[in-house]
């Protein structure tokens, strides 16, 4: 199971023990305006969580816990996953409040694309935002993604418009950032992204650029 060391964080599976933090997060309105349109009780938050460690047993990718390495302090998450019904991956994140516009998001979601390019062989790469989460298109726009359509959009935890961004292999540039990639003990057992992508498009028939 892989985990991700940048600059300012560190990437690192998600655990049961980040739920006492993670439901201290979700609690704010502020951050969950845009991510689930209201607050999140400890239980729904339990349910996140659950999610989270059940992407990469399932697809082999999935959503990391956001760590400031010099205080060791859970600050969100972000990641990879598939876009509800299709085979298209988009990268995702969430910090605390405050650890908003510090460049953390960007150093984030930098280490997620070149993840997924880099590990995960991808194509391409999508970012979905409410058209006024300004601050996400910011971070979408500073790490080289370009806009491509507003769709609407639903799944289990949100609904409503959203502005898709995206980039690709070929556009993609790896920059000098700080990035080291390691493998940490965990489920053997979980699956092979390239199988859950191929059930993926199987499943929704789908096939987008």
């Amino acid at each position: 199971m892989p985990e991700i060391e940048t600059d300012r964080l560190l990437l690192r599976m998600f655990s049961q023990s980040d739920l006492d933090e993670l439901s201290r997060i979700y609690a704010d309105a502020d951050v969950m305006r845009y991510l689930s349109g209201s607050p999140l009780t400890r239980e729904e938050s339990a349910d996140w969580l659950k999610y989270y460690l059940s992407g990469w047993a399932e697809y082999g990718f999935g959503w990391w816990a956001v760590i400031l390495k010099d205080c060791g302090a859970l600050i969100g998450h972000c990641g990879l996953q598939f876009i509800t019904v299709t085979a298209d991956v988009e990268l995702s994140y969430g910090l605390a409040k405050a650890y908003w516009r510090k460049g953390l998001a960007s150093e984030a979601a930098r280490a997620c694309l070149r993840f997924g390019f880099e590990q995960l062989e991808l194509d391409r790469i999508f970012a979905l935002a409410d058209p006024a989460n300004t601050g996400s298109h910011r971070v979408m726009q500073s790490v080289g993604m370009r806009y491509d359509r507003n769709e609407y959009y639903k799944d289990d935890r949100y609904e409503g418009d959203m502005v898709y961004y995206v980039i690709s292999r070929e556009d993609y540039q790896r920059d000098d950032s700080p990035y080291l990639m390691r493998a940490v003990a965990g489920d053997e057992s979980h699956a092979s992204f390239s199988g859950a992508f191929e059930r993926r498009r199987e499943e929704s028939g789908i096939v987008r650029w």
